[in-house]
């Protein structure tokens, strides 16, 4: 075959979708010609459709080398750089690529998705600004990309109410933008607009099915509702893992050794090994695991490693970073690294890889910890939790997984080593009690309000300390002010505080607060554990599913099950009596640290155990079937 008909043979190839012939003629021609421009570049293409994204650098290097001034090349080389996360090279990419043609402005978008991956959040949205204000600002395909990454950048930076302004404007000119809905369902939930987020994200999947981004998202709005049975929430959740959940290849045979009696091969799935909220129940077990039972294998998610992230991986046995790898590739790792049991910590929050669970890459999974509800996936085995969050015969028929209640509860905490020392009772100080709450915003819904507003209609002299990241919006925290207010609240009695960066000082802030108030449905977890660690009692009101019940399961985990309400007035009536007896919290606040020092929920090493011998129970009935 000539290099003429060659190239027609590689056309032909390429219009039929059929890459991998293609990639061996497009090889084969490359040797041929070396010097054509064209064709390394379709060479490129041919392994982009492949996913081999370091052959797509090495292609689109070889023609900068041939042709410098290549805008193409220079723009595709940044993707490639960018998908495998080599962040810094592919910005210079973009940038060389903007420097040779200012008006490629699809370089423009990508250069401000890399300035945002890489934390600079401000110059992300002012590229994205003057994209707009310019001639891309005549074309709608770019607008509705601008402002798509534009409500992303607004969303990080707590700026919701542009945001959504951002989404409505490209859902003007493309109502079926699915990206859009999805974005806008993320950023009306940040303002605690559930029902509008889940409509948004229901339009998104209505649209494409396939969209499991915004159906994971949809499903993580129903947690938070009111409004809805539990019933229809699981049937949700099996919705989504019948659509995402199946495989198309087969699922490769595993090799493990069966010896019911080794040590167990356990593989930890998450983005979350990082500053975050799950770092603090996972770090701690990681460090205690007892090396003869388990060997620990981690799967990070994590795109910006930090301080933590080095914490956890050296301590776990063997590190393994996959936020740059497909679902796979990932799962061909697990069943080269022959895991006994995988184990998810996200569930449907950002960043997870439940689709790698689909192919069974190892013969036990659970999901745990970071997700307070079933995957859906009928290909996870198991789901960790205790009798407190779902008691028998509850909820076991509301999880397609079975579930595996622990016997001193489901989380153990680690408080930071330099936490802030607790302070006196600030009652004692002014006489007059203070609630707070320091929950992710979105959980203060309208039946919460009506609570803590009649709470404070009753203690006529106490006030309400409100913290969340979400309130750094100004338009949120007037809102929140003016439900109080209509509940028949002054708004001079509730103090609202946004965003704090450093740790130290969110600890600090409890030292403001007298009690502390669990909202629900959807329960606090960290900040529960947060305020009882700085010497303030929790208040929660038992629900009638895991989400709703986490505060049960922390308070009696804790040894203070007197603070676990079983109704809105046994909660009102918790709280009341707490206020007439400051000598109480000034008892408990003074000796809150040296009790739960003697409870199961710090107790890290007898938590490994208890969940070491779950393991070893899941590993012995896999090895006898």
């Amino acid at each position: 075959m000539d290099i003429i008909q060659a190239k027609q043979k590689l056309q032909s190839l390429l219009q039929n979708n059929k890459y991998e012939k293609a990639r061996i003629i497009c090889s084969k021609l490359c040797k041929k010609i070396p010097n054509d421009v064209e064709l390394w570049l379709t060479y490129a293409g041919i392994h982009a459709q492949l996913g081999l994204l370091t052959k797509v650098a090495e292609c689109c290097e070889k023609v900068i080398k041939l042709q410098p001034n290549n805008v193409m090349a220079h723009y595709n080389l940044g993707i490639a750089y960018n998908s495998t996360g080599q962040f810094e090279l592919a910005e210079k990419s973009f940038q060389n690529s903007l420097q040779l043609n200012p008006l490629m402005h699809g370089a423009s978008i990508a250069l401000g998705q890399v300035i945002m991956k890489r934390g600079r959040v401000d110059e992300a949205i002012a590229l994205y600004t003057r994209l707009l204000s310019g001639p891309a600002g005549n074309n709608q395909e770019i607008v509705q990309l601008a402002n798509i990454n534009l409500s992303l950048a607004l969303n990080t930076q707590k700026r919701f109410i542009e945001a959504e302004e951002a989404c409505n404007r490209v859902l003007a000119i493309n109502p079926n933008s699915t990206e859009a809905l999805n974005n806008l369902g993320q950023t009306l939930k940040e303002q605690g607009n559930l029902d509008a987020a889940a409509d948004a994200h229901r339009r998104a999947i209505n649209i494409r099915p396939e969209f499991v981004v915004a159906h994971s998202n949809l499903l993580l709005d129903l947690n938070y509702l009111t409004n809805i049975a539990v019933e229809d929430v699981f049937a949700e959740h099996c919705r989504w893992g019948q659509q995402h959940g199946t495989v198309s290849s087969l699922k490769k045979k595993l090799k493990n050794d069966l010896n019911p009696d080794r040590p167990i091969r356990v593989g930890y799935v998450s983005p979350d090994f990082r500053a975050h909220s799950v770092i603090l129940f996972i770090a701690g077990l990681i460090e205690a695991h007892n090396r003869q039972n388990v060997e620990v294998f981690c799967y990070s998610n994590v795109k910006n490693p930090d301080a933590w992230t080095s914490r956890v991986s050296e301590a776990a046995d063997h590190w393994r970073v996959i936020c740059n790898i497909n679902d796979d590739s990932f799962a061909d790792m697990v069943r080269d690294d022959k895991i006994d049991i995988l184990i998810d910590l996200a569930g449907h929050t950002s960043s997870n890889r439940l689709q790698a669970f689909a192919s069974k890459p190892a013969p036990i999974q659970v999901t745990w910890l970071g997700y307070p509800n079933t995957t859906g996936l009928n290909t996870i085995d198991y789901r960790i939790t205790d009798t407190w969050a779902d008691p028998p015969g509850i909820s076991d028929d509301l999880n397609i997984e079975t579930l595996v209640r622990l016997p001193q509860g489901f989380l153990c905490f680690q408080p930071l080593h330099d936490s802030p020392a607790v302070n006196k009772l600030p009652m004692s100080v002014t006489s007059n009690i203070t609630f707070g709450c320091f929950n992710n915003s979105a959980k203060i819904n309208n039946e919460v309000i009506q609570l803590w507003a009649k709470l404070l209609l009753e203690i006529p002299d106490s006030r309400l300390l409100l913290k969340s990241q979400q309130l750094s919006e100004p338009a949120l925290k007037k809102r929140y002010l003016l439900d109080f207010e209509q509940a028949g609240i002054n708004p001079n009695r509730i103090e609202i505080i946004g965003s704090i960066a450093s740790t130290i000082e969110h600890l600090s802030l409890y030292n403001r607060m007298d009690v502390a108030l669990d909202p629900f449905p959807y329960n606090g977890t960290t900040t529960t554990c947060e305020a009882l660690w700085m010497g303030v009692p929790v208040i929660t009101l038992e629900g009638n599913n895991h989400a709703a019940r986490v505060g049960v399961s922390l308070l009696n985990n804790a040894g203070l099950p007197e603070f676990v309400a079983k109704t809105k007035g046994d909660y009102l009536r918790i709280a009341s009596e707490l206020a007439k007896k400051p000598d109480q919290l000034v008892d408990l606040r003074n000796n809150m640290r040296e009790h739960l020092l003697n409870t199961p929920l710090l107790n890290a090493q007898n938590f490994a155990e208890n969940i070491e011998d779950a393991y070893r129970s899941m590993w012995l009935k896999y090895c006898q079937q």
